[in-house]
């Protein structure tokens, strides 16, 4: 049993829309009371030197009441208040998950490093929810002669079922000292089914009900050949998958929509060990991401009447090309340690939020395939003991560049993020009774937008 509470919480929004700045206020406030009960269970046999087998699973039942409650207030370009909404939303949901993933090695002589593994996993997830929304806004108030209140009542019933299946073969066959030839396969089998009857009044007029079957399958493949050259020094893995993709969805008696997408994936990992206690690794990737099925839905969703979301069955996947080097160093005698990353990404064909917010203040989200994302990270830490104050400290400094594109109003909005931040911390070494620690983190962010008058935040 589990009662949470999110007290009483206060947001500012600011929109940028073309030269207008566009303020919000949010007070809102929930309570979510939830009955859950788990069984875990595992199983692990390695009484045979040359095969291993783990079976883990896990069964979830959690029975979910909640209620909230919401403000808005939303003024206009002239900082006068014109729409003002008042919602409280109630739902009961139960959920029921069982998760099921088995391993199993095999190693074919006790001098050959030959082996053999197939693992696979078993995922079902069912949800049936019923949720009541009531809402009360009021449009136009900066002009009262066109100002007008509308009340709604809407009741939503949902019912949710996945299933994932996923299976993995490897192969490793040795070609000499220190190399070897590694085979993989992947598959993975994913379908979705969302049942909904949402009913909806105005004013007290039964407007047109919402009644859909939505299903969703998934289908990948993955197989490719990797080379490895591993010592006490160096490590070499490289190779690569070729990936045939699929999805299938659509409503029920209506369109069905279809991708298809091959692709090959190269990647490579490098890893240097001059010394012990220090370790330099370099990895290149390519990976390929499938839209999701809330990005892709045809279907409006209008449960809250000032946000309206749909999807784009018209997407394609995203294209990821990434690089990260890591190097870390520990001494051993005196307890320094240092340890450095960076990584580089770069996305194309990038899935965007495109966003549509109306006079009245009403907005409406949707995704398009639209620009380039990139994104760098960095980030330093120092840890060492001293030993005659019995401490240890730590410093850390981490920094975040990004630069995307959204549309907002039709407009393509460039935005470019910088994070920084720095930090410090104590502890006591010895733990043995008291593990004590004190510290703090400075973040700043700096974000500009390419839309707004006060572009820059």
């Amino acid at each position: 049993y589990t009662l949470a509470s999110s007290g009483n919480t206060l947001k500012k929004r600011t929109e940028l829309i073309g030269d207008d700045e566009i303020n919000s206020v949010i007070k809102s406030s929930s309570e979510n009371i939830s009955h859950n009960n788990n069984l875990n269970f595992s199983f692990n046999n390695s009484s045979n030197k040359l095969s291993s087998m783990y079976i883990n699973g896990s069964l979830y039942n959690d029975n979910n009441q909640r209620n909230s409650n919401s403000t808005l207030d939303r003024y206009n370009a002239e900082n006068e208040l014109n729409l003002e909404s008042e919602s409280n939303t109630n739902s009961e949901s139960e959920n029921n998950s069982m998760n099921l993933s088995f391993q199993y090695t095999k190693r074919f002589n006790e001098k050959s490093k030959r082996n053999f593994s197939i693992s696979s996993n078993f995922d079902v997830y069912e949800s049936t929810d019923i949720s009541n929304n009531n809402q009360v806004n009021n449009f136009n108030i900066a002009s009262p002669d066109n100002a007008y209140k509308i009340l709604e009542d809407t009741n939503r019933d949902e019912e949710h079922q996945n299933l994932n299946l996923g299976l993995n073969l490897n192969y490793v066959e040795p070609l000499g000292k220190n190399n070897y030839l590694e085979v993989q396969s992947n598959t993975i089998y994913v379908t979705i089914k969302d049942n909904v009857n949402q009913v909806k009044h105005e004013n007290d007029i039964l407007q047109q009900p919402l009644i859909y079957n939505q299903y969703y399958t998934e289908n990948n493949f993955e197989g490719g050949v990797f080379y490895k050259y591993d010592n006490d020094k160096i490590m070499i893995y490289l190779g690569g998958l070729f990936a045939n993709q699929n999805q299938i969805f659509g409503l029920t008696n209506e369109k069905e929509y279809t991708n298809s997408y091959t692709n090959f994936n190269p990647q490579m990992t490098i890893t240097y060990r001059p010394k012990r206690g220090e370790t330099l690794n370099l990895n290149l990737k390519k990976s390929i991401l499938l839209p999701s099925l809330t990005q892709l839905t045809p279907v409006i969703n209008d449960f809250n009447s000032l946000y309206i979301q749909q999807g784009n069955p018209f997407l394609t996947s995203e294209e990821t090309i990434s690089v990260s080097g890591m190097y870390n160093s520990y001494n051993f005698n005196n307890g320094f340690n240092f340890f450095s990353h960076i990584s580089y990404s770069h996305i194309s064909n990038s899935i965007v939020n495109s966003e549509f917010t109306d006079q009245l203040g009403i907005r409406s989200s949707t995704y398009e395939n639209f620009g380039e994302k990139n994104s760098i990270i960095g980030g330093v830490k120092l840890a060492k003991r001293i030993k005659s104050l019995g401490l240890r400290y730590k410093i850390s400094i981490d920094g975040r560049y990004s630069d995307y594109l959204s549309i907002i109003n039709s407009e393509p909005n460039e935005t470019q993020s910088k994070n920084g931040a720095l930090g410090f911390s104590l502890e006591n070494n010895k733990k043995d009774k008291i593990d004590a620690i004190i510290g703090a983190t400075w973040d700043k962010n700096y974000t500009t937008f390419s839309n707004g008058n006060n572009a820059d935040r």
